[in-house]
């Protein structure tokens, strides 16, 4: 009679055992198991995390005068972990055709003037990011020739979607932009008397930065605001950015990324610790479940110590890979 053979007819005959050791191996692989899920789980979220945290670079100027050129936004472009690059630009025009909203009696050229802001993406960065304003009509610029107005001066001068809006620079060069949307504030008859025209939000219309570009006496951006792909690496990039742009500020945006990566992380460490537990566990009770069995059984095999203990030990793990085969099968199936 085989090793095999003994150790199923000793299992069948020791039932008692037998469920003891198959509930012992129930317990500890069910708990390694769900903390494997669960780092799996948290691995996922990991990833998932790294692709929403919109982590990023500010820059800034250090002298108003100065302005980012398109070769210094396409050598950012060009970065390792560089995901987008948001430029944000600005021109004043004058009216051309339609009228402006003013409650000044100034006789400044600036009350006479309007603002267009231009960000790559308005949905990312700006005031329609934060939430001071937001569309009630149409969409965001997608092509250089849109734009979105204010609700306020739309109805001054009765625009819709799609209507063309003419301007004049102050070298007199013309041009003309389609509205795409229109949007609100709430606080438009909160701003007084006092800010001139060009200063007031019903004036301010938002644009891509190609369309200011062509209307500036020099093309340039106020502000660039590089995105990543990994947000562990924006220190990397941020000496990357610094190393071609030595002389503006560069400045890390990622406390969204750090927020929400802290309480991951002491969670992967909580569970990282209960899967060890859970394996030191595991060993220390099958190992003293294997010195009680042999015990139990040395005195019914044989005289010789050499033939006991191998044949107890044949028996042994005979009799555990039997219920482990048996626990594995009723695991696939209740699957």
């Amino acid at each position: 009679m085989n090793f095999a053979e003994r150790a199923f007819r000793y299992l069948f005959r020791k039932k008692g055992k037998a469920i003891i050791l198959f509930w012992v191996l129930l317990i500890t692989e069910t708990m390694i198991l769900s903390t494997v899920t669960i780092l799996r789980a948290s691995e996922v979220a990991r990833i998932e995390l790294l692709g929403k945290s919109k982590a990023k670079l500010l820059i800034e100027r250090e002298k108003a005068e100065e302005l980012f050129t398109d070769d210094e936004y396409k050598k950012l472009e060009k970065l390792e972990n560089v995901k987008a690059v948001n430029r944000v630009a600005e021109v004043q025009l004058y009216p051309m055709d339609f009228t402006i909203i003013t409650k000044s009696e100034s006789v400044d050229a600036d009350n006479q003037k309007l603002r267009i802001m231009a960000y790559d993406s308005l949905e990312d960065d700006g005031p329609f990011a934060d939430g001071q304003i937001h569309l009630t009509k149409g969409k965001y610029p997608r092509k250089e020739g849109e734009i979105v107005v204010n609700q306020f001066l739309a109805e001054v001068n009765q625009w819709e979607i799609g209507e063309t809006v003419c301007f004049k620079s102050h070298s007199g060069e013309q041009s003309q932009a389609s509205i795409s949307g229109i949007y609100i504030s709430g606080i438009e008859e909160k701003q007084g008397k006092e800010p001139l025209a060009v200063n007031r939000i019903e004036n301010t219309i938002y644009g891509k930065p190609e369309f200011v570009c062509h209307l500036q006496e020099t093309c340039g951006y106020e502000n660039l605001i590089v995105y990543v792909d990994n947000p562990e690496q924006l220190s990397r990039t941020q000496l990357e950015v610094t190393r071609i742009l030595k002389n503006y500020r560069v400045m890390k945006a990622d406390n969204l990324f750090q927020k929400m990566e802290i309480p991951l992380l002491q969670v992967v460490r909580v569970v990282k610790m209960m899967l060890g537990l859970s394996v030191v566990s595991s060993v220390l009770v099958i190992t003293l479940l294997l010195s009680m069995w042999m015990r139990a059984r040395n005195s019914n095999l044989c005289e010789s110590w050499k033939n006991k203990s191998r044949f107890v030990y044949a028996d042994y793990f005979g009799m555990l890979f039997s219920i482990w085969i048996f626990y594995n099968n009723s695991s696939l199936y209740w699957r």
